[in-house]
């Protein structure tokens, strides 16, 4: 009974701090979800720009990097899948370099410079989704050990508890049947004591012998006047003397 009452004790305690402990982790995967969240759109937005740009210079400059524009969008887009988009034109630009003189040369050194941005961009996004989902898989493991662990705390409450109800309706009901036994067994011994003062008669050694010679007396009388040598006097047959 005492080990059971601790580990309700114990239960009662734990349960609430596993629960609690769940609570701040569930929080603190949000957070982080939110905070994943708020750099993902602060990326695209800034890929927009970096699209925009691209766009103006393609646009007066004739650089035909259309499919590269594209690629940055659509790699911005999929980048918290952890792909890395290919660029149509981009590795040509990045490999020629800035070209000296004319329009043409400032226009293509100036998207190789955005692209290189938002290039980086896509990567730094993909390290961040890749560090978010590490840490997220760590802190959801978590949250599953910490919800096992109440959920088998709670079947081990309610066993403890099951327990503790047997255990004590057992004891009720043994004590219910020592107290019926010990009532019982004071009715026998009353009724005894009734019976042995009802039935028995208590004689001292000097009276059982007083009480024989009455007896042997009264034969020895009853006897003679049967040989008609004593005539009797009162009732031969008459009781001996009781004490």
């Amino acid at each position: 009974m005492a080990k059971l009452k601790d580990d309700i004790s114990f239960f009662e305690v734990e349960m609430p701090r596993l629960k609690e402990e769940r609570r701040k982790v569930a929080g603190a995967l949000k957070s982080e979800g939110d905070l994943v969240a708020s750099y993902a759109a602060a990326h695209k937005a800034d890929m927009r720009s970096l699209s925009s740009v691209l766009k103006v210079l393609n646009g007066h400059c004739d650089l035909k990097i259309d499919g590269d524009i594209k690629a940055l969008e659509r790699g911005i887009e999929v980048t918290w899948q952890a792909m890395k988009p290919k660029l149509a034109r981009g590795s040509k630009l990045l490999q020629a370099g800035a070209s000296s003189g004319g329009r043409g040369g400032q226009c293509k050194e100036a998207a190789s410079l955005v692209l290189k941005a938002g290039q980086t961009l896509i990567e730094l996004g993909g390290v961040i989704k890749a560090s978010y989902l590490q840490y997220g898989d760590k802190l959801s493991q978590q949250i599953d050990v910490t919800a096992e662990a109440y959920n088998q705390r709670s079947k081990d409450l309610a066993s403890a508890k099951a327990a503790m109800s047997k255990r004590a309706n057992d004891f009720a009901v043994a004590e219910g049947d020592r107290k019926e036994g010990k009532k019982s067994l004071e009715l026998v011994e009353k009724a005894k004591k009734a019976i042995e003062q009802k039935c028995s008669v208590k004689q001292s050694h000097e009276e059982r012998m007083a009480r024989r010679q009455d007896e042997i007396d009264a034969l020895k009388s009853a006897f003679k006047v049967l040989n008609g040598e004593e005539i009797p006097v009162g009732s031969f047959l008459a009781a001996p003397r009781q004490a």
